[in-house]
């Protein structure tokens, strides 16, 4: 009888070592990724282990129901900074969760809040003449600098990719909020003739071959405005170029800080040569240096996959003024 006892004891601390060793470990979190411009992140799960159950976690509130329980997710970030992003995976024996931050960088941007903008715009190519004019005679011209940048758009804050961007041959900087830019470092290289643009296609644009000869880069002349203006005596400013402004579509005339924060703006058609800024115009300029811009632009309107695409062909021009 003791003998048999045994067995049974012996059978029983075998079933419990076995029924012990069948419960199931819980699994490891883990992932990778890696960034594109535009705040796109491609996130890979390298958790170990049996998973029934995952949750991500990007940190900014801004995930669908399909990224929040995919296996590898890619998911866009709407504005630059550091977001903790977190994997929770789980089983049957329990869950774990892994973290890690993820910084997006917005500071490789182009400025391109004093570029001419449609309300039905969902792209823009543009092709600048920067024109630099001598202050003590304003009629020598001294130099001409050439400048292009293309910007697609979605409903985010970020630019879309379209691949490889050129304009007569040159190719463009691909920059972290996925505008493209260049800009020529002296007179040697500028738009003389006309614009051929090419663009790879992306993000729901087609390719896109155009060459701009229908429209001209509009006749420019030098600011001629009064360098200072004087609060509480001049009652008006008046901003104006040397000459007329011919073929152009539309004229900008722009006041802003020294960093590039417009203050005020007028617009005029082609053929006018200034505007006049009043003293309620101007109560935003406090005492100090500022930057006075006109921008004149012709452009054509061309349509891709139902997406108004605008080609801007600009001459531009700025001067100083300084508020007393």
């Amino acid at each position: 009888m003791r003998k048999v006892k045994n067995i049974s004891v012996i059978i029983i601390g075998v079933l419990g070592l076995v029924l012990f060793s069948c419960k199931q470990k819980p699994p490891r979190a883990s992932f990778v990724f890696s960034q594109e411009n535009g705040g796109i992140v491609h996130f890979s799960n390298t958790s170990a282990g049996e998973i029934t159950k995952l949750k991500w976690d990007f940190g900014d509130n801004s995930a669908n129901a399909e990224e929040i329980v995919a296996t590898s997710p890619t998911h866009r970030f709407l504005l630059g900074g550091t977001y903790k992003v977190s994997l929770m995976v789980e089983n049957e024996g329990g869950k774990d969760t892994y973290m890690q931050d993820v910084t997006i960088i917005s500071g490789d941007r182009e400025a391109i809040e004093d570029y001419p903008v449609f309300d039905d715009a969902e792209g823009y190519f543009y092709a600048r003449n920067r024109y630099e004019f001598d202050p003590i005679t304003p009629g020598l011209l001294i130099n001409i600098k050439a400048s292009a940048l293309v910007t697609m758009y979605d409903t985010t804050n970020f630019l879309v990719a379209i691949g490889a961007v050129n304009v007569n041959g040159q190719g463009l900087t691909n920059n972290s909020d996925n505008s493209y830019s260049f800009h020529s470092e002296d007179s040697s290289w500028y738009f003389n003739e006309g614009v051929r643009w090419s663009a790879e296609g992306g993000s729901k644009f087609p390719t896109i071959v155009e060459n701009i000869g229908s429209v001209e880069f509009p006749d420019i002349s030098a600011i001629v405005s009064p360098k200072t203006f004087v609060r509480g005596i001049d009652t008006v400013y008046n901003m104006r170029v040397k000459d007329p402004i011919f073929l152009a579509d539309s004229v900008k005339f722009r006041i802003e800080t020294i960093n590039g924060t417009l203050i005020v703006e007028k617009r005029s058609e082609g053929g006018f040569s200034g505007v006049a800024f009043t003293q309620t115009d101007l109560l935003k300029l406090t005492r100090g240096d500022y930057i006075t811009k006109v921008i004149a632009f012709s452009y054509e309107r061309q349509v891709y996959n139902f997406k108004p695409v605008y080609f801007t062909k600009e001459s531009y021009t700025e001067s100083t003024l300084s508020v007393r």
